[in-house]
C-alpha cells in the first residue's frame, strides 16, 4: 500500500513543480530577447518600447519585465504607458542610463510610467538620470530669460 502512494504524491509533486517552473518562465519578458544591447553605447529605447509593449498587451497573467543586471542600458524618451492587462513587475538588475542629450520643454519626462494600476519597481540596478546636464541647460535658460 505504501508503495502505491509514493508514486502519486511524487507524481503529483512533479506536475506542481513542473506548472510552476513554466508559469514563471511564460511570465518574463527580457529586455534583451527585444533587442537591448546593454553595452552603454547603442540606444535601447525601442528595444525596451517593445518588450513594454509585450509584457503589457500579450500578457496572460502578472508579469516580469526583466532588465538583466551586469549591463549599462542607453534610453532616451520612453513612456510605459497602460493600461495593461495585469499587474507588472519591472525588475531593474542592470543600470538605465539617459542617453546624453537634452530635450525641450514639451519633452521633460525621461522615463514615464502612465495610467497603470498594480506597478512593481524593484531590483539591485541604478537609474542614472544624469540630472547635472539637466539642471546646467535650465540654469542657463533662466540666465538668458532673465
Amino acid at each position: 500500500m505504501i508503495n502505491q502512494r509514493r508514486p502519486r504524491s511524487s507524481a503529483l509533486l512533479l506536475l506542481l513543480f513542473a506548472s510552476f517552473v513554466a508559469g514563471t518562465l511564460a511570465a518574463t519578458y527580457r529586455v534583451t530577447d527585444y533587442g537591448a544591447k546593454g553595452d552603454g553605447i547603442t540606444d535601447d529605447t525601442q528595444a525596451f518600447t517593445n518588450a513594454w509593449r509585450a509584457v503589457c498587451l500579450n500578457s496572460k497573467e502578472a508579469s516580469t519585465l526583466l532588465i538583466p543586471g551586469g549591463k549599462v542600458y542607453l534610453l532616451g524618451l520612453t513612456k510605459f504607458g497602460g493600461p495593461c492587462k495585469h499587474y507588472i513587475r519591472v525588475q531593474v538588475d542592470g543600470n538605465l542610463k539617459r542617453v546624453d542629450e537634452v530635450w525641450s520643454d514639451d519633452d521633460n519626462n525621461w522615463l514615464l510610467f502612465i495610467n497603470l494600476n498594480g506597478l512593481t519597481v524593484a531590483g539591485a540596478g541604478e537609474i542614472d538620470g544624469q540630472g547635472a546636464s539637466w539642471w546646467a541647460c535650465k540654469e542657463a535658460k533662466a540666465r538668458i530669460a532673465s
